[in-house]
């Protein structure tokens, strides 16, 4: 069987006879599913009262709406920012108020399932909850930075400890020992990426590194990639579901976590950006990817391929995800 499926991906015109034969049943499918959220947005404005929804979740976002927010969160965000001096934690909160909540508009809402779907839900929102200090031993008293066995450990914990408020936002700011920022929401928020426009806004400046709106493809362009569209389609069912299951396609069992950090020299990495034409995003997902790549090889034996995609244009501004 496997023999057929591959010369249906590798031929366009067999891609397009399989496609069009299976298209009545699709259009029966999603018809039916189109019908029956359309009934449940006239149920939710009828009763918008009691619901309080804002407005539904993004197909990309509700693939990160099905975690435990409030128990282990696996799909949580965090990023650390050493400050060239310490700050004060009410300064840090202030900053929010004027410069980060005004800018983002998802930090005071949580998904609520209803019917099968996810809505965005406001929330209550307590800066005192949400936006915190810790101390953690030091071997500096003169610059206060923390053991790095002690914030790694700290850091190891919190990657997948619950949010503070139970039903509450699903970020949090932690000021440690005055010096270090530690920022950390969900996915569902926003992605790795977001912290950049988040530090930003906390700095009140705009960084020249950041991606910018995309040309939009000609019309041959288009028309070239809908020619693919049927073999695309097919490859990604054909790997998901019928392929020899790898790392990636396994069903996860285990739910531990493990923080690591490294140095890197930032007049190399600048060089590499420079050379390539590329975002110093892209430079630390291949750099992590491949560390990923060759862990598993030296650990399991197993050879496996990574792909990342870049931001979308105007990326986070609307505090969405990408692929």
């Amino acid at each position: 069987m496997s023999t057929y499926l591959d010369r249906i991906i590798e031929s366009r015109l067999l891609s397009w006879l399989v496609y069009l034969l299976v298209l009545p049943i699709e259009i029966l499918v999603f018809s039916t599913l189109l019908l029956y959220k359309c009934f449940l947005m006239i149920y939710i404005k009828i009763y918008s009262s009691h619901y309080q929804f804002i407005e539904p979740l993004s197909s990309y976002d509700k693939i990160f709406a099905i975690d435990d927010f409030y128990v282990k969160p696996l799909a949580a965000n965090a990023t650390i920012i050493v400050l060239d001096k310490p700050i004060d934690l009410g300064e840090l909160k202030a900053r929010f108020v004027s410069h980060v909540l005004p800018k983002f508009n998802k930090l005071d809402k949580i998904p609520a399932p209803l019917g099968g779907h996810y809505f965005w839900k406001r929330v209550p929102l307590d800066l005192n909850l949400q936006i915190r200090q810790v101390s953690l031993p030091t071997s500096d008293v003169n610059n206060n930075l923390p053991v790095n066995g002690q914030f790694q450990s700290y850091m190891n914990e919190l990657s997948s400890a619950p949010f503070p408020v139970h039903g509450g936002p699903l970020w949090e700011a932690i000021l440690v020992n005055r010096n270090i920022l530690v920022l950390r929401m969900h996915h569902v928020l926003g992605d790795g990426y977001t912290f950049n426009h988040w530090v930003d806004a906390l700095l009140g400046v705009t960084s020249p590194y950041m991606v910018k709106d995309c040309e939009t493809k000609g019309v041959w362009q288009w028309l070239q990639f809908m020619s693919r569209f049927p073999q695309l389609t097919f490859k990604l069912f054909y790997d998901a579901l019928l392929k020899e299951k790898d790392v990636f396609t396994q069903k996860k069992l285990k739910t531990e976590t493990c923080f690591s950090m490294t140095e890197f020299d930032l007049n190399t990495l600048k060089e590499v950006r420079r050379a390539l034409g590329v975002h110093f995003a892209t430079l630390g997902m291949s750099l992590l990817g491949g560390a990923l790549t060759r862990g598993m090889k030296e650990k399991a034996g197993n050879d496996f391929s990574l792909m990342h995609s870049l931001p979308r244009p105007n990326h986070p501004f609307t505090m969405c995800n990408h692929w």
